[in-house]
């Protein structure tokens, strides 16, 4: 997901392989530890993709190594509906309690829109434990988010395009 053009392109792949350059665009590895969700997609070329559900759960996994917490926000933002239980099950697989609080706090504001249930927000409070965190690695100054114990950069809200 995508919403503008970057020359760095990362990939999940369970192999690891070493970072390459090809017609202008750089490739790096990211070793996936979860084989769900992985589809061969017609006219692709043997090139196999996540599913959406897959793909936002990876993209906010590895915000801070791939497009920032601006492009992750804004790409939520221009999804439409999500597959709960899809996402569930691809958390579930990385078992890994920080992913279950970033999921469920960048996910929550829009979750009328992505056709998620209270029920979702109940599972990934439930699996957040008692660390508390930074959203992002690059936030400076911020404020703290007890229901999802992470301290969010201030002014979150209006990171796109300084609006």
């Amino acid at each position: 997901i995508s919403d503008q053009i970057f020359y760095e392109v990362y990939v999940s792949s369970e192999e690891k392989f070493r970072d390459f350059e090809f017609d202008g665009y750089t490739y790096h590895c990211i070793v996936s530890k979860c084989d769900k969700g992985v589809q061969s997609v017609e006219y692709s070329g043997g090139v196999r993709v996540t599913d959406k559900e897959r793909t936002v759960v990876d993209s906010i996994k590895d915000m801070d190594k791939i497009a920032g917490l601006e492009e992750v926000i804004v790409n939520i933002q221009n999804i439409s509906r999500l597959d709960e239980k899809r996402l569930l099950v691809y958390l579930e697989c990385y078992d890994n309690q920080f992913l279950y609080q970033k999921t469920g706090f960048l996910l929550k504001p829009y979750r009328q829109q992505l056709s998620l249930s209270d029920q979702f927000f109940e599972i990934c409070k439930e699996k957040i434990g008692l660390s508390k965190r930074y959203l992002t690695k690059d936030c400076h100054e911020g404020k703290y988010d007890g229901a999802w114990r992470l301290i969010i950069p201030l002014g979150i809200n209006t990171l796109k395009n300084g609006v």
